[in-house]
């Protein structure tokens, strides 16, 4: 009887080694930190791109055109027929 429980005993005890060590390979799997981090981080700046692509480059060719045609007037008719006026 004292034997049979030790073997049963000893086979507990292998399965919780094994189970452990299961166990420990998936923490370090998902304890890899930098590695999850690092792949957030470069699709975050891939998702940030992408937005200001279609949101921000647009706004900026009207930002753009509206200075060009202010500093054209500005231009016309304050420098050149103010300062620099021709007959």
């Amino acid at each position: 009887m004292k034997i049979t429980y030790n073997i049963v005993r000893a086979q507990v005890f292998i399965n919780q080694k094994i189970w452990r060590q299961k166990e420990a390979q998936k923490e370090r799997w998902v304890k890899d930190i930098r590695g999850e981090f690092g792949m957030n981080s470069i699709i975050g700046v891939a998702i940030g791109l992408i937005i200001a692509a279609f949101v921000l480059i647009p706004s900026l060719k009207t930002f753009a055109t509206t200075v060009m045609t202010s500093m054209t007037t500005w231009w016309t008719g304050t420098i050149n027929g103010t300062l620099f006026p021709t007959k």
